[in-house]
């Protein structure tokens, strides 16, 4: 398994321009600061396990209430990666996320 900390803003340009689609489920999710939540989220590409964490500062669906983690673990969403470096990737959890790369929001998430 490949493990990769918190996304830069380099990968955001490089996922933007190699965009390819996957599922993932969250692991974890805990608390980060006052404003966001911390993410672990695993996803397999050809046969490679990838474990990625990002940090996000939106709304997160699966949240029912705030401080409330479990609720959302186990959840599978949408992963955005690069085709050319799958390591690089983000989860695709609220319509914000959706937004961020200029994708159509699913109805669940308006």
């Amino acid at each position: 398994m490949i493990y990769r900390g918190l996304n830069q803003y380099s990968d955001y340009e490089e996922i933007l321009d190699n965009k390819a689609f996957t599922k993932g489920v969250i692991v974890d999710m805990k608390y980060a600061s006052v404003s966001t939540d911390k993410i672990s989220y695993q996803y397999e590409i050809n046969g490679i396990k990838y474990k990625q964490i990002t940090e996000m500062g939106y709304t997160i669906p699966c949240k029912e209430k705030k401080g409330d983690y479990n609720s959302c673990i186990g959840k599978v969403y949408t992963v955005i990666y690069s085709s050319l470096n799958p390591e690089k990737s983000d989860i695709l959890i609220n319509a914000r996320s959706y937004e961020i790369y200029h994708l159509k929001i699913p109805k669940e998430f308006e």
